[in-house]
């Protein structure tokens, strides 16, 4: 610490020797200082002395960290001594500076600490933690991994270098657990250690092999390889993501926790498929279940593995419902209802139809909300037939539902089955007017309309000799006669009669042969 001081008026004589007193920390008692010899030529001469800082804040003067240092001077001449300056720290003086004080924060992990190597870093002091001096150096220590058994100087940096980076090849080993403690210096001298940090040399998992998925029935099994190295640190949890239906998002799901015990024991979860097909995924029937894993230590967690579309996909209940028809086996008391199998996507749902559930309405008439179940079928059989209670003349109404491992689908459309059959062939051809070129016949109705009014006939003939039976009429608008014109004389002509009713056209007459005149 330097003490100066301007040189006072030696009224004629000169000076020949100064005073220093310096007060002492109680504020009240002066003292002077060997180290400040008033009576030094080269004192008087320079106009200062210097003080160790020591000097001050050792026993005596006992100052401390930010103290002022307060002096007074008074001059000699062969007169005698004059009266002291004023007591101030005015003249040159300063305020006390020490070594640094203890760092308040340790040595921390730096970035680039990997399980090859140890990055540290550590805070620049300032202020009163560097003693109000310039820091010089700081001095980092380590146990070199022996557990704080001993301590080894690591490095020496001058001020103004806060890193430091330490490779395998100079004593890391992965894993390993290393304990450092650091110092700074300054003018003054060096300070205490910080407190002791410790850094294990590790890094975040390297990265996991892609996820694979696949549909388990109603459940998707998801399940991903270890890693190939965990860097140091044990792997203590999954994380586990799916993608969404824009095709970028990735999101982690409840439904496979990685971080609980069974999963992240046998790398694998099972997850409801309505997870998937409900927000935030979303996807829709056949795309692609796509998972990315993560694996987590101490470090953190690795980089998302890659994704792999080709496991399970998307599934729901079917969609669609099958197309019913009547089928032929239907009587007056049986019903046969036929149906299209549901077997493509995404009408199946995606998935295999393993059933089919027939509903009708048993001739109520009512609403299909109101339906019963009629007939179950395995997903091999597309045909029911009902025979209980069965009247004769009703319609009934029928539609089936498809059903997979993930739910029941929608009815299909209604199909109504009139419980008749085609009528029977028309009774008693008879002939009636004939001429050279028409002839006229009539027939009875059937004796059996099949459970449904007759609505009308149709009728065949060979065209006067043919050996095959050709349309002459599709309809007689009902009429049980017709009259068969611009027909050859003496010629005979062969002809047939069936009746329709609401189910269909039945079996033809017999052969009915009739000749038109010469």
């Amino acid at each position: 610490m330097r003490i100066s001081w301007a040189a006072p008026d030696n009224n004629g004589l000169a000076i020949t020797s100064y005073h220093v007193l310096i007060l002492e920390s109680d504020g009240a008692t002066w003292t002077e200082s060997g180290e400040c010899d008033g009576s030094d030529s080269t004192v008087v001469s320079n106009l200062y002395c210097d003080v160790a800082t020591s000097t001050l804040r050792a026993s005596g003067y006992a100052l401390t960290l930010n103290d002022a240092v307060v002096a007074k001077v008074r001059a000699y001449n062969l007169i005698g001594w004059g009266d002291y300056s004023p007591q101030t720290s005015g003249f040159g003086a300063g305020t006390i500076t020490t070594e640094p004080a203890a760092p308040p924060t340790p040595v921390s992990e730096g970035a680039d600490t990997s399980d090859e190597q140890l990055h540290i870093e550590w805070a620049a002091l300032t202020g009163d933690d560097a003693g109000q001096e310039d820091i010089t150096s700081y001095t980092v220590m380590w146990d070199s991994g022996d557990g704080g058994s001993s301590w080894t100087l690591l490095t020496f940096q001058l001020a103004g270098s806060f890193t430091y980076t330490h490779t395998r090849s100079a004593g890391v080993t992965s894993g390993g657990s290393y304990q450092f403690k650091y110092r700074a210096g300054n003018q003054q001298g060096v300070g205490e250690y910080s407190d002791i940090s410790t850094i294990i040399a590790s890094t975040v998992p390297d990265t996991l092999g892609s996820a694979t998925t696949l549909n388990s029935g109603s459940d998707v099994v998801v399940s991903w390889p270890a890693t190939s190295s965990e860097r140091g640190a044990t792997v203590t949890a999954y994380r586990v993501k799916f993608l969404e239906s824009d095709g970028v998002t990735y999101t982690e799901s409840s439904a496979c926790d990685g971080a609980s015990a069974t999963p992240k024991t046998n790398r694998e979860c099972t997850v409801a498929m309505t997870v998937f097909t409900s927000s935030p995924y979303s996807l829709a029937i056949d795309a692609p279940i796509v998972a990315v894993v993560e694996a987590l230590n101490a470090k953190g967690y690795s980089t998302p593995s890659a994704g792999d579309s080709t496991g399970a996909q998307a599934e729901t209940e079917p969609t669609t419902g099958p197309t019913a028809s009547r089928g032929g086996d239907t009587t007056t008391s049986s019903l046969e209802v036929t149906w299209t199998a549901v077997s493509t996507s995404p009408d199946n749902g995606g998935a295999s139809v393993t059933e089919y559930l027939v509903y009708w309405d048993n001739g109520s008439g009512s609403s299909s909300a109101s339906w019963s179940l009629a007939a179950t079928t395995d997903a091999s059989t597309t045909r029911a037939v009902s025979t209980t209670s069965i009247s004769p003349g009703t319609t009934y109404q029928f539609a089936v539902k498809a059903k997979n491992v993930h739910g029941t689908g929608p009815l299909g459309p209604t199909l109504s089955v009139l419980a008749a059959t085609v009528p029977d062939a028309p009774e008693g051809l008879t002939a009636g007017s004939v001429t050279s070129t028409s002839v006229t016949f009539t027939w009875s109705a059937p004796s059996d309309n099949g459970g449904s009014a007759v609505t009308d006939y149709s009728i065949d003939w060979d065209s006067g000799g043919s050996a095959f039976f050709s349309s002459l009429t599709t309809s007689t608008s009902g009429a049980t006669t017709y009259t068969a014109t611009g027909l050859s004389a003496s010629t005979a002509y062969g002809f047939r009669v069936a009746a329709s009713n609401a189910v269909g056209e039945g079996a033809p007459s017999g052969t009915f042969t009739i000749s038109t005149s010469a």
